[in-house]
């Protein structure tokens, strides 16, 4: 079989790139999309009793185990603090009867139903561990909504934060892996009676993951704990939390979006809750967390869900990155150039709130941006990506090359120098999270399953963990709990075998890309064969012929010029004896 042949079969994604196209707004009939497979919905009403009383029912042993912490709702009054201070000190040294006593104290200064529990765990509380093969169970909830996964890059420690309900209460909970997502423990706990942490997000930076949440839809609250142990990292003054922001009305807290620069500077953090409103609001500050800065405002005020917000390690101008789905059913992408915000790029998306979401991802002059698209047989994934910083054309592709297949639920990331990775469901039978990779720009593999029992169509994570390996962090749908949380690597599914074949087998490529001028195309045979090579503009005509003669078999590389092409992306086209591959390259002046 010629060579050539089995390589392109190996790469049949290559002929993704071909299908990598200007983003030019397409037009169609607007339909309302709804799913087929949702479960009972996430949130209900809250209970009558208040959340302390869980506490009484502990055994002596969960008790000792426990090292708890009172949250009030914003605006208590001053004698209400200094009493949940004061009952949080009782119960950790140990009277633990005279601290549920003074809470009926404190339920007279305060609606006892908005009194919330965070809970150290001295001893973690251990997952059960794998029943599913290599997937490893994460904590030991399930009627999960929401999950979060991080990586502490100085220590390689995982953090998952996680959102559930179970009876009467809502929890978050911490659960830490310090080997790699081998094993996880819970570490820390805060519970709640009213219908809290519907908006949720986490980052990792300096030497603590934080999370935000959302506090009767009207406060913006923040809580931390150790990237090394998992346990609670108290703000300044002994503060178990703080607030970053209130919010009154119209302007009540729908989503939240968080992201850090723990790649690079590991000193900033960036919140932005999606208003019920259709505002977006942006707050920063240092690990300290205390002293919040609302500027520059974005402006935005027509943002409808989907929210989700990157930092760009390497960036040039712009170093926090936004998208989400407007009032008009469009993505919109936005950057944060320090002084200002931009509008990038607007473009249709999946109209249904209860379905999309987006996910955006940035390194260097690399950005890309997944979400739903509703197109003319099935709602699909969709990416749209940018080469140079936002700046100049825009490109779209369909993740996986499935436009009849429904799809959804992405998360993206390019963190790290590990490349780009993209998880979504899929609707086979049964249900697959599906994951494709390249380098920041190329081809994509081969789609494969990441998970190995159905998915939730929650968003699920993904993360770059380094050497070569990803980490996913996913709900279950129906079996065997309903909607527990789950991890698996790539190392673990053979994944990394599949793309270290994609590496070694990169026959074709232009470096560098872009390229300004001379260029250097780059292509391997094992055979000598009959090459014809061709550069071809984004209409498909023929700009040039770089090469038309005998090569010698072995890794070679030619030498061309684009000096005289015009700024854009042009299309190179190796033919070796009928077998042929197609990269695209960028040339800028």
């Amino acid at each position: 079989m010629k060579s050539l042949k089995v390589v392109a079969l190996l790469l049949m994604a290559a002929i993704a790139i071909a299908q990598e196209l200007p983003a030019v707004v397409p037009v169609f009939p607007e339909r309302t999309l709804s799913r087929s497979d949702a479960s009972e919905p996430l949130l209900l009403p809250g209970p009558s009793q208040p959340v302390w009383h869980q506490l009484a029912h502990l055994t002596p042993a969960e008790r000792a185990n426990a090292s708890i912490d009172v949250e009030l709702p914003a605006g208590a009054p001053a004698e209400a603090l200094t009493l949940a201070r004061l009952i949080a000190d009782t119960w950790n040294r140990g009277q633990f009867e005279t601290a549920l006593n003074l809470f009926e104290s404190l339920a007279r200064l305060v609606n006892p139903l908005e009194i919330a529990i965070g809970c150290s765990w001295r001893q973690p509380i251990p997952s059960p561990g794998t029943d599913w093969g290599t997937d490893v169970r994460v904590g030991t909830r399930d009627s999960i909504y929401a999950i979060q996964l991080d990586i502490h890059r100085e220590s390689g420690n995982l953090l998952a934060v996680l959102a559930s309900k179970s009876g009467d209460y809502w929890y978050v909970s911490m659960n830490l892996s310090t080997d790699g997502g081998t094993s996880w423990s819970e570490t820390y706990t805060v519970s709640s009676t009213i219908p809290a942490y519907s908006a949720l997000n986490a980052v990792v930076v300096g030497g603590d993951c934080y999370f935000a949440y959302e506090l009767n839809r009207l406060t913006l609250r923040l809580r931390r704990c150790y990237a090394s142990n998992g346990t609670q990292h108290m703000f300044q003054g002994g503060l178990a939390y703080v607030d970053i922001a209130n919010f009154t009305g119209a302007d009540s807290i729908r989503q939240i979006a968080i992201c850090s620069n723990q790649d690079y500077y590991n000193n900033r953090l960036y919140v932005l809750p999606l208003l019920f409103s259709g505002r977006i609001r942006f707050y920063w500050d240092d690990t300290a967390a205390v002293s919040w800065d609302s500027t520059p405002d974005p402006g935005i005020t027509n943002a409808r869900h989907g929210i989700d917000a990157s930092c760009n390690e390497g960036f040039t101008s712009t170093f926090i990155w936004v998208s989400y789905v407007g009032t008009d059913s469009l993505v919109n992408i936005i950057g944060s150039e320090g002084t200002s915000w931009r509008n990038f790029i607007n473009y249709p998306s999946d109209p249904d709130p209860a379905n999309a979401n987006t996910a955006i991802s940035a390194w260097k002059d690399t950005v890309l941006c997944a979400f739903l698209y509703p197109g003319p047989v099935a709602t699909h994934v969709r990416y749209l990506v940018n080469y140079q910083g936002g700046n100049a054309d825009w490109y779209y592709g369909n993740v996986g090359n499935d436009t009849t297949t429904r799809a959804e639920s992405p998360d993206v990331t390019l963190r790290d120098g590990g490349g780009a990775a993209i998880i979504y469901r899929y609707y086979s039978s049964p249900r697959e999270m599906r994951f494709v990779w390249r380098r920041y720009r190329g081809f994509w593999s081969t789609p494969v399953s990441a998970a190995d029992y159905e998915p939730y169509w929650n968003h699920p994570a993904v993360e770059y963990l380094g050497a070569d390996v990803y980490g996913v962090l996913y709900l279950t749908w129906r079996a065997p709990q309903v909607r527990a949380a789950y991890f698996d690597r790539t190392d673990w599914t053979g994944i990394t075998e599949q793309r270290q074949l994609i590496m070694a087998e990169n026959i074709l490529n232009v470096t560098p890309n872009p390229l300004s001028g001379t260029g250097w195309l780059h292509y391997t045979l094992n055979r000598p064969a009959r090459l014809t090579v061709q550069v071809f503009d984004r209409a498909g005509r023929l700009v040039s012929t770089v090469y038309n003669g005998q090569s010698a078999a072995g890794r070679q590389s030619l030498r061309f010029d684009a000096g005289a092409f015009s700024p854009g992306v042009y299309f190179l086209r190796a033919d070796a004896d009928g077998e042929a591959l197609t990269v695209p390259f960028t040339v800028v002046h």
